[in-house]
């Protein structure tokens, strides 16, 4: 007995082991699997230049990246 609403429901077509969440300026991937994961983004994202893990944090414009195991990534908007 009773209503039940959803908002803000997505759907999500592939692989639910990696998980993609897009914000007005980036997206968060994250690979939930115990193996690499390449992703095709749809787009052009920026990786964020920065001085930890310095060859994955390259500021290098991608259109797929491929993730590690239990692993993730913020990408910025281009």
């Amino acid at each position: 007995p009773g209503s039940l609403w959803l908002d803000d429901v997505v759907l999500q077509e592939g692989n639910t082991d990696v998980w993609r969440r897009d914000y007005q300026g980036g997206i968060v991937l994250v690979n939930a699997t115990a193996s690499s994961r390449t992703v095709e983004l749809g787009d052009k994202f920026q990786k964020i230049k920065g001085h930890q893990v310095p060859e994955i944090n390259t500021g290098e414009v991608v259109s797929r990246v491929e993730l590690n195991p239990n692993d993730g990534i913020i990408l910025l908007r281009k």
